[in-house]
Order: C-alpha cells, then structure tokens, then sequence
C-alpha cells in the first residue's frame, strides 16, 4: 500500500533510492519521531512538485528525494542538504532538454510557489522549498 502524500506523489517515492538499497542503507521514515521530516516532504509535494507536474502536463520523475545523513554522504550531498530535512527532491521529465527553460522561468519566478532553489544539472533537476524562498536559480550543466 502506498501513503500518498499529494496527489500525484507517494512517500515510497520520496524515500526510494537504488543507492541506499545497494549500500544497505535503510532509507525508510517511521512515526512518530519521522513525523516532521514527512511533514516537510507533504509540503514539498503539495506546494512544489504538484503544480510542477500541472505545468508540465506530464509525469515528473523523483530520482532521490529524502536522504537519511548517511545516504547523502554516500552519495556526495552537502553536509546542509535540503534533502535530509524533506526539503528537496531531484526530478526529470520527458522532455527535459527542451522544457527546463521554461520550467525553470515559471517556477523561479513563481511568487506563489515556495520554490528555494532550482538548481539545473545535466540530467535533472534539484527542487527544493522553504518558508522563506529564495527563488534561487543556479545552472551547473557542463554540457552547455
């Protein structure tokens, strides 16, 4: 049984990662004492990757959501990353070469999107929200 956390998102896909279940890192969130960090993935759901799936018109695809601090070691997070709090997720879309311009104009400037950072990659995406959004937009492709 999956627990939706929005209407398109489940808290299964917000903690699934192929890394943590190659390393034998137990990635899972439990309550009560998880219930804050599942709070904040709720929020990033409803307030950020919903209406980022509405404009899209498409599936957004959630390859690493929640990090438990031992994954984002392993993975090569920042010792501050988002990703430990259910702040932020990394995406992508069919169409992603051609869409996250304009994905990234709307979202950034977005006032009512909680939208911290949209940081673009090569292949995806990291989304993150908070109460007191930056509207931050960083470009780190190398294949520019």
């Amino acid at each position: 049984m999956k627990t939706k956390l929005s209407l398109y998102f489940s808290l299964e896909e917000m903690t699934r990662s192929v890394t943590a279940v190659s390393l034998g890192i137990n990635n899972e969130l439990h309550l009560p004492e998880d219930e804050w960090i599942i709070d904040n993935l709720e929020t990033l759901c409803k307030s950020v990757l919903d209406p980022v799936r509405r404009f899209l018109g498409r599936p957004v695809f959630v390859s690493s959501g929640f990090r438990r601090p031992r994954l984002n070691r392993e993975v090569g997070g920042v010792s501050n990353s988002q990703h430990q709090y259910g702040k932020a997720a990394d995406i992508t879309f069919t169409g992603f070469n051609e869409d996250w311009l304009k994905l990234a104009w709307w979202a950034v400037t977005n006032d009512h999107i909680p939208i911290d950072q949209f940081i673009v990659y090569d292949t995806f995406i990291h989304i993150s929200w908070d109460s007191h959004p930056r509207h931050q937009f960083i470009d780190k492709r190398k294949n520019r």
